[in-house]
């Protein structure tokens, strides 16, 4: 697959197709067709398009690049949930998700040219995973709401809870700008960490049957000009969530990290095509996912890379100062970035990505000693 892409052009990736683990899932397929795999995954509200600027980078060094579109984005397929109806929501849980990805994982090596030459039996084969996003803020008891101000179980999952349903599939996760935590001996509704932490009103609102999904719908452009904003500058008021709804800020429209009209207008395009429904589906999961993880241990066995954005608003640097309890193999790095830092510092972040890899022993060994462009 030696081909260019272009991050200012969404069609000049190679896009593909399948039907597995039983949904059709939209992905992005790039770089060595026989290299080691690396998937990259998304949050809220995002699609593949957010690693535009990882793709081609760590192609050049090698790997085999997987980018899907998560259920209920994109192109990938979706469900409908009615209110109440928990079992339709199993659709989004943690469990269901890292299903797909390994799914994605024996199709990639089922192809006739990797399982000629790489000879991985189904289920055996396993990929480093990158992901960023915000899904959802946790925490483990009262206690620990009020001591530590909800600092140490916030932030997206998916990589960290993938390692957890399919350890065996995992060779390594880096995650951006979110923490790992522990699953919960106990669970607490989502209304009682409200309470004390009046920030995460608006998961109330992502959560909610009615009113959440038309209003945003309907203000598709707006939302995502609330939500792709930088790291705010000093006495800058920039627009943000609330427990019912948008607060626009100043009034002016924001600043953004999609770099270009044609960028942002991909975005527009995308959500207004799909909704956000699929996303905020995932904000109802909270009980589901406490029940797949009971019983599952807290110590994290694979190597992590944790890469913050020192001026992330939304998960300020102090969340991650418990991951070492619980992470024998860490590293942690900062740039200097709000919280889409793959995007503001795409070029330290592949550089921290490439050199972690490589004291790690991880990459191709045909550009170990390879200094690639950033």
């Amino acid at each position: 697959m030696d081909r260019r892409t272009d991050p200012a052009n969404p069609a000049s990736f190679n896009h593909q197709y399948e039907k597995t683990n039983g949904i059709r899932l939209h992905f992005v397929d790039e770089g060595n067709l026989n290299g080691p795999l690396i998937f990259l995954v998304h949050g809220f509200p995002d699609i593949w398009y957010g690693w535009r600027f990882q793709i081609s980078f760590l192609a050049s060094l090698g790997f085999r690049i997987v980018v899907p579109d998560m259920r209920g984005y994109g192109e990938t397929e979706t469900r409908t949930v009615l209110p109440g109806d928990r079992h339709a929501l199993e659709f989004f849980t943690w469990k269901s998700v890292s299903g797909d990805l390994a799914a994605l994982i024996d199709f990639i090596n089922d192809e006739p040219h990797r399982r000629k030459a790489l000879k991985i039996k189904k289920g055996k084969g396993t990929a480093i995973f990158l992901g960023h996003d915000w899904y959802t803020k946790r925490t483990t008891d009262i206690h620990s709401v009020i001591k530590i101000s909800f600092a140490n179980h916030r932030g997206g999952v998916t990589v960290f809870r993938m390692a957890m349903h399919h350890p065996t599939r995992v060779s390594a996760v880096i995650s951006l700008c979110v923490t790992y935590y522990p699953p919960f001996t106990s669970y607490m509704p989502l209304q009682k960490i409200v309470k004390h932490n009046p920030q995460f009103q608006y998961h109330l609102w992502f959560a909610a049957d009615y009113g959440t999904v038309e209003f945003i719908n309907a203000n598709t452009e707006t939302f995502i000009d609330t939500l792709f904003t930088p790291a705010p500058e000093p006495d800058e008021k920039l627009p943000r969530l609330t427990g019912s709804g948008l607060d626009s800020g100043d009034g002016k429209k924001p600043r953004s990290v999609l770099e270009s009209g044609e960028v942002h207008q991909f975005y527009v395009d995308t959500f207004k095509r799909t909704g956000f429904q699929g996303g905020l589906n995932y904000y109802k999961t909270r009980f589901l996912n406490y029940m797949d993880e009971l019983n599952m241990p807290a110590q994290y066995r694979h190597p992590v890379l944790f890469i913050a954005g020192s001026d992330d608003p939304a998960l300020p640097v102090s969340m991650a100062r418990s991951m070492p309890k619980f992470i024998p193999d860490l590293t942690m790095e900062a740039l200097t970035a709000g919280h889409w830092v793959q995007v503001e510092q795409h070029d330290g972040v592949n550089k921290m990505i490439r050199e972690w890899l490589d004291r790690k022993g991880m990459l191709p060994a045909s550009v170990t000693n390879a200094k690639p462009k950033l």
